[in-house]
């Protein structure tokens, strides 16, 4: 257990938030040990930037890294140099999660992974489409009601042509499109194994290349120096304005149940 105190608990995450700044540590250790590059992201990155605290009411941790990154981290796990109550799942969704093992509550921590991708406006879109088209497949526990009338569509057909295809093929044809289909001239990357909404990003080549700290609840933590890019295309020119009131809530429960639901089917 991290011995630093979550102060704020009003949204009852306090323990969840500790287990995620454990695991983040750990992850951290590793990889600077090993001379590997990462990013903290998405809302976690967004908290550290506008007060250096974790948002209240966020129930996640993610990080971001280049995929030459992330294979050398592959290897450091898979050689067993890592503490034995952690460990790397490839396998439960369609991005890889560093987890702590033993938690009543899933506590891991999200990878996505920077990829390239073609500078040719279609290549982009078959490629985004495609790589949706398998986490549609890979999907469980779909709340509809999120959806319109087209996207429920959509998930209702990705999902039923997914039951016929078993995980370790979904996953490898999603890792072919991922490293191998519409690379263009290697010019522009993305995260490819982002959200429906995450992996259209794309950006020159170099956005990963440069890295710098930041501070999280404490201690510091990487960074790479071209964030405020994405914070502003993730969450506009105002990002350091916290949302109103009604929209301050975990937003991942249902997603790691569902997660952990598939996990304890695998295993």
């Amino acid at each position: 257990m991290s011995t630093r105190r979550i102060l704020n608990n009003e949204y009852g995450l306090a323990e969840m938030q500790e287990n995620l700044l454990t695991t983040l540590d750990a992850l951290d250790t590793i990889c600077r040990r090993n001379d590997i590059c990462y990013a903290i992201h998405g809302g976690t990155l967004l908290g550290a930037e506008r007060n250096h605290h974790l948002i209240p009411w966020d129930d996640d941790v993610d990080i971001s890294m280049k995929r030459s990154e992330f294979e050398k981290l592959k290897k450091v796990i898979y050689n067993d140099a890592i503490p034995e109550k952690y460990y790397l799942d490839e396998r439960t969704m369609w991005f890889p999660r560093f987890v702590m093992k033993n938690q009543d509550d899933p506590v891991y921590i999200d990878i996505l992974i920077w990829d390239y991708i073609s500078e040719n406006r279609l290549a982009q879109w078959m490629k985004i489409t495609l790589l949706r088209a398998i986490q549609g497949m890979m999907k469980e526990d779909v709340d509809y009601s999120t959806y319109n009338l087209k996207g429920r569509l959509l998930v209702g057909v990705t999902q039923s042509i997914g039951k016929l295809i078993s995980t370790d093929q979904k996953l490898k044809i999603f890792y072919d499109i991922q490293t191998k289909r519409f690379l263009g001239k290697k010019q522009f990357i993305h995260r490819s194994n982002d959200s429906y909404r995450g992996c259209t990003y794309i950006l020159d080549n170099k956005y990963m290349d440069g890295y710098t700290e930041i501070e999280l609840e404490g201690k510091k933590y990487m960074v790479n120096k071209r964030y405020h890019e994405f914070l502003i295309m993730e969450y506009g020119e105002n990002y350091l304005t916290p949302p109103p009131m009604e929209d301050r809530h975990p937003g991942h429960e249902r997603f790691r149940k569902s997660i952990e639901k598939k996990q304890k089917a695998r295993n």
